[in-house]
């Protein structure tokens, strides 16, 4: 059995995109929600590069991992239909859209992300007790520095 994924990264000239797009943007919600993307990334990169899968505790990495990869695709959902012209005006979600409502965004690209898979019940129970052990405690799903 394998112990850890293939190691990824995220490429330097992707940053280097984001760069640039956020020298377009005029909102402050639209850059937190930019910076707690790149930030969310490279967070989950290193966990994922890091996460030995015979180690104590693998499976709740694994669930953390996917509740982290939800995050990454609210965020980037969200930036990508504001590049699209689906949305107009700000499209920041970090600061603007209350705990509740970023967790419920999160669950649902959480189930999304595991739906088709062979087991998807295998997930559901752990992502519903972690958002609903956050959300009671009124967890922000944002990194610190990005949400107020």
């Amino acid at each position: 059995p394998k112990k850890r994924f293939n190691s990824t990264m995220v490429p330097s000239e992707v940053l280097g995109t984001f760069e640039r797009f956020v020298e377009t943007l005029s909102h402050s919600s639209d850059i937190k929600h930019v910076s707690e993307l790149i930030a969310s990334l490279q967070i989950f990169i290193s966990r994922f590069n890091d996460l030995n899968l015979e180690g104590a505790g693998a499976k709740f990495s694994l669930e953390e991992l996917l509740l982290d990869a939800a995050k990454i695709k609210v965020l980037n959902d969200a930036m990508f239909n504001y590049a699209r012209n689906v949305v107009e005006g700000p499209f920041g979600l970090v600061g603007v859209v209350s705990t509740d409502d970023a967790w419920i965004k999160i669950k649902g690209a959480a189930q999304g992300l595991v739906f088709l898979r062979p087991s998807p019940d295998f997930f559901f129970p752990a992502i519903n007790r972690s958002i609903d052990h956050a959300t009671k405690e009124s967890i922000s799903p944002w990194l610190g520095k990005f949400s107020s």
